[in-house]
């Protein structure tokens, strides 16, 4: 399987504060916004992406950061990884991404994401 770094996502509790926290202290840029998505993507440098996610339930904000592997084909990917006995979630969608969680040895999560064709908002 060949996959690439696409980012490194980080949990919290307050996605729009602490990514501007990020860009006012360590002089980055904010380089996509969606808010009704509770996501914010920041540019790091050198092709590193750094993600504030505000979603989910209070238990995933003490939830470490996750690498996320952009990979051509989810489902394929995932099975793979379950071939090798590696433990995987379950393939969820939304909108532009096919997305599915694994843990690495330690338990350290990753994922492993399939970007596909977005369809406009109506």
């Amino acid at each position: 399987m060949k996959a690439k770094i696409a980012r490194v996502i980080m949990y919290v509790k307050d996605f729009e504060g602490l990514a501007t926290w990020y860009c006012d202290t360590f002089g980055l840029r904010i380089q996509l916004s969606r808010p009704d998505a509770r996501w914010i993507e920041v540019d790091m440098g050198r092709g590193v992406v750094l993600a504030f996610h505000g979603g989910g339930k209070p238990k995933s904000y003490d939830r470490p950061p996750q690498i996320m592997f952009e990979v051509p084909d989810a489902e394929a990917a995932c099975a793979e990884l379950k071939s090798k006995g590696i433990k995987m979630g379950k393939i969820g969608r939304w909108e532009h991404v096919v997305w599915v969680k694994g843990k690495d040895p330690e338990g350290n999560p990753f994922q492993l994401t399939e970007p596909v064709k977005a369809v406009p908002r109506k």
